[in-house]
């Protein structure tokens, strides 16, 4: 069951969406959901682009980069799956497991293993390429409980001195 990258990044925006009202909503306590008291000038209809052409996505870009961690339903082929997504930054990593650690300090392990799919700098990679204090997105079932990683895409590790 192959899930596309477009399904997983249009999952993890409407959770973020979804949290960003809630958020706002519980932060308020009021029965109504809490509104802006100030008002910025709209820039109208978003401006089609190359990869939007019809200019419908411009803000899920900006909210995706926000998402920290969470589970999403997304739609395949074969029907629905609950998937789990974390960006953060590898804390621990020996024995085939990787500790992945969050901005707001939620932390969860990740078996590594042959069928993990690993992407580092945007290319192919290994999971020897995987190390302490790199960021990473992990994508994983969350629906088996194994916590096994189905996709890892990180960025290069830092040379020592930077």
């Amino acid at each position: 069951m192959k899930i596309s990258r477009a399904a997983v990044a249009v999952s993890a925006v409407a959770v973020v969406a979804a949290g960003a009202g809630g958020v706002a909503y519980a932060a308020d306590g009021s029965s109504t959901p809490a509104t802006s008291s100030t008002s910025s000038p709209s820039s109208g209809p978003s401006t089609p682009t190359k990869h939007d052409p019809h200019g419908k996505h411009a803000n899920r870009r900006t909210a995706l980069g926000r998402a920290v961690h969470g589970v999403v339903t997304v739609k395949t082929k074969d029907g629905y799956k609950s998937v789990q997504l974390q960006r953060g930054t590898i804390t621990a990593d020996a024995g085939g497991k990787i500790t992945v650690t969050s901005v707001d300090r939620f932390a969860h392990a990740y078996s590594v293993t042959s069928t993990t799919k690993i992407r580092v700098a945007g290319q192919k990679s290994t999971a020897d390429k995987l190390a302490t204090g790199q960021r990473v997105l992990v994508r994983s079932s969350a629906s088996d409980g194994t916590g096994v990683a189905a996709i890892v895409v990180a960025r290069p590790a830092k040379a020592a001195g930077h």
